[in-house]
């Protein structure tokens, strides 16, 4: 008995340790592919803000000694003899720059900003140019550490000034800004100076492609990404991001093409990409089985959760999961937008135009939104509201196939055939390839009476993609462009095609007529009832 309870605990200790094992080795396997946190950008100021000491006192040859003294002992991590050199040379030369400056760091090192910040301003006063320059960085530094960004934002412009193409500033500049809660455009522009001043950076590119994320501009995330996609193609978090991002745009298949290249950078899939691999292919169920075998409350967790939840119509797990997220910086908005579409069903239409401008108030960038909303506006009918919608949809968004797409559709519904026609023209040399375009277009145009105009668009299809509805329309614009015998033949060869089509050997049937072929129509007629025979159309015309 002994022996067996000795054997009972072992086992039962090993099946514990395994557990945590495959716990560890999965939080492992997270924290490698990223879970797009956000960065804090507190830590990273300050990180940023470890300043190199100012080393040539060539200007000050009385103090160069000294000088050298100080710049020793902070060699040497002694940084207290280092101040009190730095000291002894400013009680004689108050001016004198380097020495400002480097006490300015050292202090802010050892006693923190609020003690440094006397000399860090005596610093500023007394700089010139590029060291001018460093010293208003230094100083917004530590007033951003203080929560003091606006002012700190002041000192950063200043030092911008004296050094514009200096790229950590400006991305001090939009951490600052972020912190601020300024604008989402001010900030995304100070991030793509410093990208621009420093292209190569992975890490910067990174930063800034998780920001647009946050902030719902999901098309810019991912050309942030790919226009330097050679330099992060073997970055977990850049496929990682991108996979989200298209996701979000509902471009499923290229999301799947990103989350696939993420499991192939991983050492083992972990748990997490196969749940979203998953929700990808539709298979809810497993995907929620997966991510509550994490046991993990890690926000892509919960969020991936909440889209299963929301896709498998469960909209108050989805809400409970998503509620968890609200006041999270990285999900907040995110959260905040699908809750929206959750709420939807539930609001009467005003309410609903209501809540999509509340979210439209946030700081997000508005384009995908702005599209959902002018989506839904133009489903009550609400016309003006949906153009309000869309107008500022494309203000956000450059050149964007379906918010341009429906901007024509609205001017069309408002009255402004003229204006619609001209857009969707527009659109049909933009994005040639677009056969749904070309489709609206011809619409369009024959509603317009522009008959000749809308078999010129449509003949823009290649034959092999027209629908059967296709080659039923062009042989209608045929027979009102007084092309009957085009139209019989046009029908003809759709029937080679698809035998079975009703509606077009109908109107074959009806055109022969018409062309005063009885026989033919007569032939077309009995085949048309042989493979439909309770088609009424069809039986009156036998009963005239």
């Amino acid at each position: 008995m002994a022996i067996l309870k000795s054997s009972s605990i072992l086992y039962a200790s090993l099946v514990l340790l395994l557990t945590l094992a495959i716990a560890w080795n999965e939080n492992a396997l997270q924290r490698q592919s990223g879970d797009m946190q956000l960065i804090d950008l507190n830590q990273l100021s300050q990180t940023e803000g470890e300043f190199e000491l100012e080393q040539d006192a060539e200007e000050y040859k009385v103090d160069s000694a000294l000088f050298s003294q100080a710049i020793n002992h902070g060699r040497q991590g002694e940084p207290e003899l280092a101040i009190a050199k730095y000291r002894k040379i400013l009680s004689v030369h108050g001016n004198h720059q380097m020495a400002a400056i480097n006490l300015a760091i050292l202090l802010k090192k050892t006693q923190g900003c609020e003690n440094s910040r006397t000399l860090m301003e005596h610093a500023v006063s007394v700089s010139r140019a590029k060291r001018k320059a460093k010293a208003h960085a230094l100083l917004a530094s530590c007033l951003s550490e203080m929560a003091e960004h606006r002012l700190a934002l002041k000192h950063i412009g200043q030092s911008i000034l004296f050094r514009p193409n200096h790229g950590r500033t400006w991305l001090k500049q939009a951490r600052v800004e972020t912190l601020a809660k300024l604008p989402y455009g001010q900030v995304l522009a100070s991030y793509q100076k410093a990208m621009a001043l420093d292209s190569k950076n992975k890490s910067l590119r990174l930063e800034v492609a998780g920001f647009q994320y946050q902030h719902l501009d999901f098309n810019g995330s991912i050309k942030t990404l790919k226009s330097k996609y050679k330099l992060l193609k073997s970055s977990t978090k850049a496929n990682k991001l991108l996979a989200w991002s298209y996701l979000e745009l509902d471009k499923v298949n290229n999301s799947r093409k990103y989350a696939h290249r993420v499991k192939s950078l991983q050492s083992r899939v972990s748990i997490f990409s196969q749940a979203f691999d998953f929700y990808l292919d539709g298979k809810f169920e497993q995907s929620i089985t997966a991510i509550k075998a994490l046991k993990s409350k890690r926000g892509e967790n919960r969020y991936l959760l909440a889209l299963n939840y929301q896709d498998k119509k469960w909209p108050n797990h989805a809400t409970t999961q998503l509620l968890k997220l609200k006041h999270s910086d990285q999900y907040d908005y995110l959260s905040h937008w699908r809750l929206l579409q959750i709420k939807n069903k539930k609001l009467t239409h005003k309410q609903q135009i209501a809540a999509y401008q509340n979210l439209l108030d946030e700081n997000i960038h508005r384009g995908r939104v702005a599209l959902e909303a002018a989506q839904v506006a133009k489903s009550q009918d609400e016309i003006d509201s949906a153009l309000k919608f869309i107008l500022l949809a494309k203000k956000t968004e450059s050149m964007n196939k379906r918010i341009e797409r429906l901007y024509g559709e609205l001017l069309w519904l408002s009255g402004e055939k003229g204006k619609a026609i001209d857009q969707l023209g527009f659109l049909n040399d933009h994005f040639t390839g677009s056969r749904l375009i070309k489709r609206h277009l011809a619409n369009y145009l024959s509603e317009q009476q522009q008959t000749t105009q809308a078999l010129t668009v449509l003949g823009q299809i290649h034959g092999s993609d027209l629908k059967n509805s296709d080659l039923i329309f062009i042989a209608e614009l045929l027979v009102k462009n007084g092309q009957l015998q085009d139209a019989i033949g046009n029908l003809l060869e759709l029937l080679e095609r698809d035998d079975k089509d009703i509606n077009a050997r109908f109107m074959l049937v009806k055109l022969l007529k018409q062309s005063g072929d009885m026989i033919a129509s007569k032939k077309q007629l009995g085949l048309l009832l042989a493979l439909a025979p309770a088609f009424k159309p069809a039986q009156q015309m036998l009963a005239e």
